[in-house]
């Protein structure tokens, strides 16, 4: 509903619902939607954060103070989200800050709102800093002293990620990671050497890189030029706040392009740019195209993402669907683990402390065992990866998804998870 309450500020209604539409099926959205982590927060509050810059710059002296209100939380909570976030946010607020000063002073009181409530909610951190002489804060800003890299290559890097981010958010095809290779496009190598279905794998990928790079120039063109020539207020500042938030994010990416960033979720705070693009290309293909033309260009673009999408979301399900998934830690389910559980229960007779381990390759999966060994009163501990170094007593489990050790322990097979019994 954000989503939309803030694309409305431009487009008209059905190009609003046609764009939500398409973010509602993105399977990378929807992927980092399915569980609990301070990142997945990002596209909350990043659209919170705008939509209330927005009020300020369309309404000025006039802006109601509940803006002011939710801006301070935007900006206090996002602070918090990622170390990206952080300085973006600041960087975009006290830029806005300047030119709504420019226009009308008196807006400061409104401002003053936004800091005091921006410091309430971090005072722990920022007592926590100026008691470890900003320690932190040296920390992130002598970052960039260790990147060697050289600059342009980090410009390269740096407009190739923003391409990939776009086309990912939009279509989630690809590896969730930023490849480095869509300016240059994939090489081809030797043909006689590669197989029929390689071939064809390249040459979609390169189909795809062509689109995308595309996409992005021309939509980034599109903005830019819209921006110059919009006359009303309201939208015009819409823009414009989106071209500020963009520049502002390349250049704060720009010495974190290298390979330990590839990561496309360091992205996210810019998730909502490439429907923001869309929609400005379909505005663009309506003006210049023919009714029924246009009807079919739109046919054909929201064909091709809602199949990359469906078949993303496949890739994504399938998985889950599978019977015997346990050794699956990234998905593993609550009650897939909850037979685990039992078992440990039931064979360790009531003991007060139950100890377990296992393969590093399960660690995601020891906290949610401990949790629900919790709930029914037993307390447990930790092990390492070695049998030998075990406790000796028979109330001891190591969890496996191979069956190694299956002649020289007890066991018993849950899913394709194997629990020893390390009895001594």
């Amino acid at each position: 509903m954000l989503l939309y309450a803030f694309l409305r500020i431009y487009f008209e209604i059905n190009l609003s619902l046609g764009l939500i539409g398409f973010y509602s099926a993105s399977s990378y959205s929807i992927q980092y939607s399915r569980f609990a982590w301070n990142t997945n927060l990002i596209p909350f509050f990043t659209l919170l954060f705008l939509f209330c810059l927005h009020k300020f710059l369309d309404k000025n002296e006039k802006t109601h103070w509940m803006w002011a209100i939710l801006l301070g939380v935007a900006l206090g909570v996002g602070f918090q989200l990622h170390a990206i976030v952080m300085v973006l946010f600041l960087v975009v607020s006290f830029l806005v800050f300047l030119f709504t000063m420019k226009k009308n002073y008196h807006v400061w009181k409104r401002w003053a709102v936004v800091f005091l409530i921006f410091s309430a909610l971090n005072a722990p951190q920022i007592f926590s800093e100026l008691k470890t002489d900003l320690s932190n804060t040296k920390a992130f800003f002598n970052f960039s002293s260790h990147n060697k890299a050289h600059p342009l290559i980090l410009l390269r890097n740096d407009i190739d990620c923003h391409i990939e981010a776009n086309a990912q958010f939009l279509s989630s095809y690809g590896s969730g990671n930023c490849t480095y290779d869509f300016l240059t496009l994939a090489t081809y190598g030797n043909i006689r050497t590669r197989t029929l279905s390689k071939l064809f794998h390249d040459l979609i990928f390169n189909a795809y890189m062509l689109i995308a790079i595309a996409f992005s120039f021309f939509g980034y063109f599109l903005l830019l030029k819209i921006s110059k020539n919009e006359l009303r207020n309201s939208q015009k500042y819409f823009l414009w706040l989106i071209v500020l938030y963009v520049i502002c994010s390349f250049i704060l990416m720009f010495p974190l392009s290298i390979n330990k960033f590839n990561d496309l979720r360091y992205y996210t705070p810019t998730f909502f740019v490439p429907y923001v693009l869309l929609g400005l290309l379909f505005e663009f293909f309506r003006r210049k195209i023919k009714n029924g033309y246009f009807s079919l260009t739109v046919v054909i673009l929201s064909g091709l993402l809602i199949f990359a999408n469906t078949q993303a979301i496949a890739e994504m399900v399938v998985p889950l669907l599978a019977k015997d998934r346990t050794c699956s830690s990234r998905s593993i389910t609550l009650g897939e683990l909850e037979p685990v559980v039992d078992y440990i229960l039931s064979d360790s007779k009531g003991k007060e402390i139950i100890y377990f381990g296992g393969e590093r390759s399960l660690r995601a999966i020891y906290t949610p065992v401990k949790y629900i060994l919790k709930k029914h009163g037993v307390d447990s501990l930790k092990i390492g990866v070695d049998p030998a170094l075990a406790p000796n007593n028979d109330s001891t489990y190591m969890l496996s998804c191979v069956s190694g050790m299956k002649d020289t322990y007890p066991y018993k097979k849950i899913g394709s998870l194997y629990v020893f019994r390390l009895d001594n």
